[in-house]
C-alpha cells in the first residue's frame, strides 16, 4: 500500500470491552516520510470505514496517524497519543497488525513517573482548553479518572478494571467523585456537573498524582 507503513486495530474492539454505537473502533497508521497527508488520511478514513460498514460493525472510527520516524519518541517527535504514551502497556497487549510491521515493537519504554507527572500535567491543561465544550471536558474528566485508577494499581485501562480500583478507593472525597464520574462514562451519561465542577476534578487529581510522583 503506497505511502502506508502499518495499520494496526487497537483498543477495546480487541481488549473486549467494546460497548457497540458507544465506544470508538480505533486505528494507527504509520506513513512513510514525506507523505502529503491532508488529502490522503480522509481518503483512507473512508476506505476503512467502509470496511468496517461490511463486516457489521457499530462505531465511530478513531484514526490516528503519525510517521514512521515518530515512533521512537511519540511524546517528543510526534504528536502523544495516550495509547503510545501513558497507555502504551495496553496497547502493546490489545493490538492487531492488519498491515505492515509491528509499530510497538519500535515504541520506547518511558519511565512510569516520568510518563505519569507528563499526563497529568497534560490533563489539568487540557481541562482548562476544553471549557466551553463540555463533550470534549468531560473526556478530560473521565481520562483524569482513568489516570488515578491506573496510578493506583489498576491491572488494565478496561472500563471494568478503571471501575474496581476507584470503588476500592473512594473512601476518599477526590476519588469518590471519580467514581460518580466514571460510572456516568460507562453508563453512557452525563452526571450534570458545572464546567467549574469538572475542571476542579481534573486540577485535584492531577495534584494528587503530582504529590505522589515528586512531579516538577
Amino acid at each position: 500500500m503506497e505511502g502506508v507503513v502499518s495499520i494496526t486495530l487497537y483498543g477495546s474492539l480487541v481488549r473486549g470491552d467494546f460497548v457497540p454505537g458507544q465506544s470508538d473502533i480505533d486505528f494507527l497508521v504509520v506513513l512513510e516520510q514525506g507523505v502529503e497527508w491532508r488529502g490522503f488520511i480522509p481518503r483512507l478514513k473512508g476506505i476503512l470505514t467502509e470496511c468496517l460498514r461490511r463486516c457489521g460493525l457499530m462505531g465511530r472510527l478513531d484514526l490516528a496517524w503519525l510517521f514512521e520516524n515518530e515512533l521512537s519518541d511519540p511524546l517528543m517527535l510526534g504528536y502523544p497519543f495516550k495509547f503510545l504514551t501513558v497507555y502504551q502497556d495496553d496497547f502493546k497487549k490489545n493490538h492487531i497488525v492488519l498491515y505492515g510491521p509491528d509499530p510497538a515493537e519500535r515504541l520506547p519504554e518511558y519511565p512510569k513517573p516520568q510518563i505519569y507527572c507528563w499526563r497529568a500535567g497534560r490533563l489539568k491543561l487540557l481541562a482548562q482548553e476544553r471549557r466551553g465544550n463540555r463533550e470534549m471536558l468531560l473526556i478530560v474528566a473521565g481520562e483524569a479518572a482513568r489516570l488515578y485508577a491506573l496510578v493506583h494499581g489498576a491491572p488494565s485501562i478496561s472500563k471494568t478494571d478503571i471501575l474496581r480500583t476507584l470503588e476500592r478507593l473512594a473512601s476518599e472525597d477526590v476519588v469518590a467523585r471519580a467514581l460518580v464520574l466514571w460510572r456516568c462514562y460507562i453508563e453512557g451519561r452525563d452526571p450534570g456537573w458545572s464546567e467549574d465542577e469538572l475542571v476542579r476534578l481534573v486540577d485535584d487529581i492531577a495534584g494528587l498524582v503530582a504529590d505522589m510522583f515528586n512531579c516538577r
